[in-house]
């Protein structure tokens, strides 16, 4: 039995430790054994799953105040993981046939230093591009920004995630490409992009060979809404709008929230904490963690509302899909990726008056294929990469 570690910054928050959990529980079916290190949990401590996972926590909250700080003045985190943690990351990568990456940055321990660690220890690496880091010399998630295609040379947003407050990002565009460059001279890497768009993006950026897998919705999900009672779409459509913090502004459009809720008051819905305003006419809930609930949630809507700018592959709109909803959505990349579906409805800014009077009574024909979003699949796709760079 080959044996895989996983290693992303979160454990139990997030998309990528989502995919890194999925794959952790499900790879022994495929002839795997897998085991995790991560960063940090909730307020830089340990996460509330490291037992459960046995997994290995890199990252104290000391270095992550330090990471913090570093990567603010620097554009690089700068203090490597202490108090035997490095040692222990190392025995993990000598203990295993095969690393997989998914998110190293934001505030865990130096990305460039974990690449030198990796390529010393020549193990096949597969690398999940759950965002741009890679691409970029500073950020993560630079929206509509292209700076990468010159090298970030300058940073005009510092504000990107995760943010800065010197612009080094030229320096550390040529260090991320160095380091990547070693690594690949050192073992065989293989990049894997969650999403199509993505994928052609770094192959644009310079990196060559970019699979793509695309995320599935975690298990506990998949078997709570192939288990509920898909509800027959009612004439009047109620809309669901979900984000975990309303107070981010590259995910929540707070104006048309305000603007829906006095069109159809009573049947907008709006799901998440932090909520920076009273919007009179909204079903306000706080953020649902339990997966359950969620598709209880999505089964008594019948339209998901999607604005975000910075996603990849959103799980959102593919849970939404997978619990028959139709999502109604502005124009991103992202959303791109499902518009083959006509469940999804690409809206043009300034359109949305005849655009919900027009979605409410269309009946749609032609649906992505459930199994598009079973974890079986994304599983078996990973399990097979896997395989050929074993082999």
């Amino acid at each position: 039995m080959s044996r895989v570690l996983q290693v992303n910054v979160r454990l139990s928050e997030g998309g990528a430790a989502g995919v890194a959990r999925t794959l952790h529980d499900a790879l022994g079916e495929e002839g795997f054994s897998s085991s995790i290190a991560y960063g940090y949990g909730p307020s830089a401590g340990a996460s509330p799953l490291e037992a459960d996972y046995n997994a290995i926590r890199l990252t104290s909250r000391l270095s992550a105040a330090g990471n913090l700080i570093a990567h603010r003045l620097r554009g690089e985190e700068l203090p490597a993981p202490a108090g035997g943690r490095l040692s222990a990351l190392r025995e993990a990568i000598e203990a295993v046939d095969l690393v997989h990456l998914h998110a190293i940055h934001s505030f865990m321990l130096p990305p460039t230093g974990l690449m030198k660690i990796l390529a010393e220890a020549a193990k096949p690496v597969v690398w999940t591009m759950h965002d741009q880091w890679l691409m970029t010399g500073r950020c993560a998630q630079p929206g509509g920004c292209e700076g990468w295609r010159t090298g970030c040379d300058p940073c005009p947003h510092l504000e990107a995630y995760p943010s800065a407050t010197l612009d080094r990002a030229a320096v550390q565009f040529r260090r991320r490409r160095t380091a990547f460059d070693d690594l690949e001279a050192a073992t065989s890497v293989r990049i894997v992009a969650c999403a199509n768009w993505l994928a052609t993006e770094m192959r644009e950026a310079g990196f060559a060979d970019v699979a793509v897998i695309t995320n599935s919705v975690d298990p506990d999900f998949w078997r709570s809404v192939r288990g509920a009672e898909r509800r027959t779409k009612r004439s009047e459509p109620k809309y669901l709008f979900m984000s975990r913090d309303l107070r981010d502004r590259a995910k929540v459009d707070m104006p048309l929230l305000r603007k829906l809720a006095q069109g159809a008051p009573g049947r907008v819905t709006v799901v998440g904490d932090n909520l920076p305003e009273e919007l009179p006419g909204v079903n306000h809930l706080p953020a649902v963690g339990d997966r359950t609930a969620m598709v209880q949630l999505m089964t008594e809507h019948t339209h998901l509302l999607f604005f975000s700018k910075v996603d990849y592959y959103p799980l959102t709109i593919a849970e939404a899909l997978s619990a028959g909803m139709d999502v109604i959505a502005s124009p991103s990349q992202a959303v791109s990726e499902f518009a083959m579906d006509e469940r999804v409805h690409v809206i043009p800014d300034g359109d949305w008056g005849a655009a919900f009077a027009r979605v409410s009574s269309r009946m749609p024909q032609r649906t992505l294929p459930d199994y598009l979003f079973d974890p079986r699949r994304m599983v078996a796709e990973y399990a097979e990469l896997y395989r050929e760079m074993l082999t």
